[in-house]
């Protein structure tokens, strides 16, 4: 098998583009941050929408991170200078 080659394949829709995309440790969340500053969180293996949180960052959201051995908490840092925490279900600012 070629090693480039997708070993699981989803669709994450955004309406402005993506800006960054970052896996749980556990390998079942991704998050995704688009240019309009709006943060989600998809199914990884489904590529389900559970959560958005729609402009979290006034400007676009450039990068995103799971915090934590088990992903408790996330981290965006926008365009506009700021950086939010979240948990899985809500933003904790």
């Amino acid at each position: 098998t070629d090693p480039r080659s997708p070993t699981h394949q989803v669709s994450l829709r955004s309406q402005h583009g993506l800006a960054c995309v970052a896996y749980s440790p556990d390998g079942t969340l991704i998050a995704t941050a688009d240019i309009n500053g709006t943060v989600a969180l998809f199914d990884s293996m489904k590529g389900t929408l559970l959560h958005c949180i729609l402009r979290t960052h006034s400007f676009a959201a450039m990068h995103f991170t799971f915090v934590g051995d088990k992903g408790g908490h996330m981290l965006s840092c926008g365009g506009d200078n700021s950086l939010v925490c979240y948990r899985p279900a809500q933003p904790l600012h």
